[in-house]
């Protein structure tokens, strides 16, 4: 648990060093549209599980054997897609852990990898407990919603969110 918060908290510091300007307008996003961003998170993974037990029941058929590797490819993407949600929601959770602790404002690079850190070390936490295995589940379902939404609200971070802009709309650039 301790070298995977290690391992994510190096990683959203890198992210953020890389990839500033991206990872802040899908952090602004969450914050201009929270239930917009979760709620077009989740239906996406709603869409994606849905299309996948679909693929797995037509397996019987032995045709769709030929897409897998398309599935897979398509699943490897999602959870990119994923990871680099959870790494633009690694800065914000930072910034609420620095307030809470009433610390000055730290650089981004040091809050996103604290707010990285943070994050994976609650969600992991749930995972040792044989008793709330269902608490880690929600969470993380919760959490790759949150994450998976701002990158297509923003389109990967290319492009800024506005609340005025409506869900299929191109933003100013």
């Amino acid at each position: 648990v301790l070298v995977g918060a290690l391992m994510f908290g190096a990683l959203a510091a890198l992210g953020t060093m890389f990839f500033p300007r991206g990872l802040a307008r899908m952090s602004q996003a969450l914050q201009q549209a929270p239930v917009l961003v979760g709620g077009v998170g989740l239906i996406t993974v709603l869409i994606v599980v849905g299309l996948s037990l679909l693929y797995a029941m037509l397996l019987k058929f032995l045709i769709p054997l030929i897409f897998l590797p398309l599935v897979m490819v398509g699943w490897l993407g999602i959870a990119i897609l994923s990871l680099i949600g959870w790494l633009a929601l690694a800065e914000p959770f930072g910034v609420f852990i620095f307030r809470i602790l009433r610390l000055d404002r730290q650089p981004r690079m040091i809050m996103a990898a604290v707010g990285g850190m943070t994050l994976a070390m609650l969600l992991r936490v749930w995972s040792v407990f044989l008793y709330t295995p269902w608490s880690f589940v929600i969470s993380l379902l919760i959490f790759t919603a949150i994450g998976l939404g701002q990158v297509i609200l923003t389109r990967g971070g290319t492009l800024p969110y506005t609340v005025h802009q409506g869900l299929f709309r191109r933003g100013a650039r």
